[in-house]
Parts: C-alpha cells; structure tokens; sequence
C-alpha cells in the first residue's frame, strides 16, 4: 500500500488543482490551500505546541474543580 498523502503540502498537480478551484469557487478557500502548500510542512510542530498549551491548561482546570470540591 502506498502509504504517500495525495494532498500533502507540497506543489502536486492535486494541491494545484485545489487551490486553483478554491480561487474560483471562493477566493478564501484558494489562499488556505495556498497557505497549506506553502507553510503545510509547519503544521505538526505548530499542533504539537497547541496541544501541549492546552492540556496545562485544562490540567489547571481540573486541579482547581478538584480543590473547589474539596472545599465545597
């Protein structure tokens, strides 16, 4: 089985194509796919980052509620 993405962000004739198609039917469509192509490579670190920034906050969270109930 192949295991290489048909849209990747790279400059495939499929990437292409979106981003073109995207410029027709709604110009902010077609400058996301732009994005994608160009900044694609970016996006792992960027999720990686987003998730770790979230689980301490939501660890905080769930510390406080933890600390409330105890009081409560």
């Amino acid at each position: 089985m192949n295991t290489s993405a048909l849209i990747r962000p790279a400059w495939t004739p499929a990437t292409i194509a979106l981003m073109v198609i995207g410029f027709m039917v709604f110009w902010p469509l077609g400058f996301a796919m732009l994005a994608y192509i160009i900044w694609g490579d970016r996006l792992e670190g960027f999720k990686r980052d987003v998730n770790r920034a979230t689980d301490g906050i939501f660890a905080g969270c769930r510390r406080g509620s933890e600390k409330a109930a105890r009081w409560g």
